[in-house]
């Protein structure tokens, strides 16, 4: 995936860990890279693993991934192909993570805008 430097790159993960505190499991992984021609712009890119869809994992990581990327200057989000993918493009469509959804007209991509919630510091604390 690369190195997320949390400025043009950011990513947020959820992470099961076992009983001894170390990482167990990847549950899902949410990222943005900012676009260079316009740098409020990023690709936005979600996964979560099927036994896990359902939970609202994506709404929170995509909830996390928008507070980091806002701190960072990136307020609108492509998410190429989403519309061809159901769980990725009710996600953002549902409004539900700060996202508001904008469909790209004669395309199955989805562009969104991140609707910073006032609470972004807390949900950064985790």
């Amino acid at each position: 995936m690369g190195h997320a430097d949390r400025q043009d790159h950011v990513a947020a993960a959820a992470l099961e860990l076992g009983v001894d505190g170390r990482e167990a499991r990847i549950h899902g992984i949410a990222r943005c890279i900012r676009e260079q021609e316009d740098p409020s712009r990023a690709e936005l890119a979600l996964a979560v693993a099927d036994d896990v869809q359902g939970l609202g994992i994506g709404r929170l990581l995509i909830e996390q991934l928008g507070c980091g990327a806002h701190t960072q200057r990136i307020e609108r989000f492509l998410a190429p192909r989403a519309g061809e993918l159901p769980a990725v493009g009710g996600t953002i469509r549902s409004g539900d993570s700060g996202m508001l959804p904008n469909p790209v007209a004669a395309s199955n991509d989805l562009e969104a805008v991140f609707n910073s919630p006032a609470d972004c510091e807390e949900v950064l604390r985790g």
